[in-house]
Formats: C-alpha cells, sequence, structure tokens
C-alpha cells in the first residue's frame, strides 16, 4: 500500500468498513511512514472534533432573531 492509498482510505471513511485484507495492508505502511501515521493521528483528532461540534449543535435549540429596536419604531407603508 502507498500513501496515496492509505490517505484515501482514512478520508473517504471507507477504513471503518474495510475488510481485514485490506487493514493488514494498510497497518504496516502505518506503522513505517511517518507522514501517514501523522495524517492518522491528525484525522482522528479533526473527526473527533467535528462530531463533538455536531452534537452540540443538535442540542441547541433555534432562537428567535433579535431585533436592535423595537418593531413599532419602523415606518409603516400601509
Amino acid at each position: 500500500m502507498n500513501c496515496q492509498e492509505f490517505t484515501f482510505l482514512h478520508t473517504s471513511g471507507q477504513f471503518e468498513e474495510a475488510g481485514w485484507l485490506t487493514r493488514l495492508k494498510a497497518e504496516p505502511h502505518r506503522l513505517i511512514c511517518r507522514q501517514c501515521r501523522n495524517f492518522a493521528h491528525n484525522n482522528a483528532q479533526i473527526s473527533a472534533i467535528l462530531r463533538s461540534y455536531h452534537e452540540t449543535l443538535q442540542r441547541l435549540e433555534p432562537t428567535p432573531p433579535r431585533y436592535s429596536e423595537p418593531i413599532s419604531r419602523y415606518p409603516s407603508r400601509f
């Protein structure tokens, strides 16, 4: 396995669903290649951050927009 294949597996989300043979090919490359090892680590951190942010957004309740001035001060057009 080369760096391009390793990166594609991790960024496309196929690594988690990959079979044991693909994982068996990827693991020695990760152990040997420092760049791919760093990439896998950074990719896992970014995924965790985005997952946490997504969960936070799901918990927030939508709030109505706030106006700086009361609505009665706006001129009516009727």
